[in-house]
């Protein structure tokens, strides 16, 4: 499918209970969209072999990309989510720019594989962020995160140069078996967290 047909789909004013179903296509061409407000979606299983730019976008429904895979580009830095963004099982082949992300909803990334990095900087989650299971290589950047509904990395594998400072976890705490290269994740790496950890 064209992106600029995808685009069409989803650049559409929401309704409550709207979900457009786009799942398993192969985007053609690089998504753009970027400062456009999006209607729900279900794209599990798509591949974006050029990419998708989704920078100061704003999701008014639920975003679902389960288990769907992005090359080359996959930037939402500065986008609004105003439900739950489902990025469980993805595969990201190229850096995931998710800095100064707001999202209201729950952040679900439990078992994604990030091969070149992510920035989760200065992002604002208002619900969990879910990392369950997760494998970042090459770089993390949390530096001045806000997780105001807890933070859940039960077998998350964060690579040694993983960068927390300035991070605020709000809630529950789950580390349990999160390692940063062969060294346990502690809760000491966390400028604040304020609430119930588990070790």
């Amino acid at each position: 499918m064209q992106a600029c047909e995808i685009r069409d789909r989803l650049v559409q004013p929401w309704v409550h209970g709207d979900l457009v179903s786009l799942a398993g296509v192969t985007c053609e061409g690089l998504l753009d969209l970027s400062d456009c407000d999006v209607t729900g979606f279900d794209l599990s299983g798509a591949v974006f072999p050029d990419g998708i730019n989704a920078r100061n976008a704003r999701f008014k429904g639920v975003s679902r990309f389960t288990e769907s895979k992005f090359v080359n580009q996959a930037c939402f830095s500065g986008s609004q989510f105003a439900f739950d963004a489902d990025f469980q099982g993805t595969k990201f082949h190229c850096p995931l720019d998710f800095s100064h992300v707001e999202l209201r909803g729950i952040g679900r990334f439990n078992s994604a594989q990030f091969s070149d990095g992510v920035d989760f900087s200065a992002c604002l989650f208002y619900g969990n962020l879910s990392l369950s299971h997760v494998q970042i290589d090459r770089h993390c950047d949390f530096h001045a995160a806000q997780f105001l509904g807890g933070l859940w990395c039960d077998h998350a594998k964060f690579p040694q140069n993983s960068d927390f400072s300035d991070t605020e976890v709000h809630g529950r705490l789950w580390i349990r078996s999160a390692m940063i290269e062969n060294t346990p994740l502690s809760d000491t790496v966390f400028t604040l967290s304020f609430g119930y950890t588990y070790l």
